[in-house]
């Protein structure tokens, strides 16, 4: 469960907006005898409100739904590589919108991601590549903030993140993201102080380029319309408290199409 402000840049063309986003999710993890799969089913509750009124017709109230999901994980990681080194893995989860649960949307919504994880050398701990595509698709009611939003940089809770853009800039029934990616380990550290609960394990650099579009049926996809971008980030793999496995990331990145910037960022991801 969780509980956090969500900003849109010049939603509906026209405004900065700010709403409030509640998420409670209820999931159960379901037997299945496919090697390095797992499936899941459960609910999700989602309740929108904005921080302050707006002259244009927004959505308020309730997106709840029953969800099924499928996980398939071949992914290896060694000590010393920049994070996951080797294979690939994909996730797909359907929502079902449902009025028995009180929601205010109805429909459906699909999402599809996809990672493939190469080693450049025959080191399967040093230079990796990797290459990740994300895609969505909704039959929902439509509203202002629409099914899918793109841009800003990756956080845990933006499921589009356009690297290079203003965060959530455009929105649309359909969506898909790319990046291709290339790590490399800078320094290993491997250094705690004395018995204070920080441990630093390794730097490492990466190059990116990322891509990215999200449409609608009165804004037909075109592959002219279709935005890039292209930065590096500084990451480090550190343990916080003795079992807490984070990476601190500062990045900065530059959209090379209509409406990219350059963008400067920091996020700590979860790396467990």
């Amino acid at each position: 469960s969780y509980y956090y402000p969500v900003f849109y840049t010049n939603l509906n063309g026209k405004y900065d907006f700010w709403e409030k986003e509640k998420v409670l999710i209820i999931s159960s993890s379901l037997p299945v005898r496919i090697r390095r799969t797992k499936l899941f089913a459960g609910l999700e509750f989602i309740n929108k409100n904005s921080f302050y009124r707006y002259s244009f017709d927004y959505f308020e109230g309730n997106k709840n739904s029953l969800f099924l999901s499928i996980k398939y994980d071949a992914t290896k990681k060694y000590p010393l590589s920049p994070g996951i080194s080797k294979g690939s893995s994909f996730k797909f989860k359907y929502n079902q919108y449902l009025g028995m649960l009180n929601s205010d949307i109805k429909g459906y919504e699909t999402t599809f991601s996809y990672n493939f994880f190469t080693p450049v050398t025959n080191e399967p701990a040093k230079k990796i590549i990797n290459f990740s595509l994300n895609l969505g698709t909704s039959k929902e009611t439509r509203t202002a903030q629409n099914a899918f939003q793109i841009g800003g940089a990756p956080d845990p809770l933006n499921k589009f993140p356009l690297r290079g853009y203003e965060k959530r800039f455009q929105q649309g029934a359909y969506v898909y993201t790319a990046t291709l990616e290339y790590k490399e380990p800078l320094y290993y550290l491997y250094k705690g102080f004395d018995t204070k609960p920080l441990f630093l394990e390794k730097l490492y650099g990466a190059v990116f380029i990322d891509s990215g579009e999200v449409w609608d049926k009165e804004t037909a996809f075109r592959v002219s319309d279709i935005k890039y971008a292209a930065g590096v980030e500084l990451k480090m793999d550190i343990t916080l408290g003795y079992w807490a496995k984070l990476t601190p990331t500062l990045g900065i990145a530059k959209g090379l199409t209509r409406d990219g910037v350059w963008q400067v960022y920091f996020n700590v991801y979860q790396n467990f």
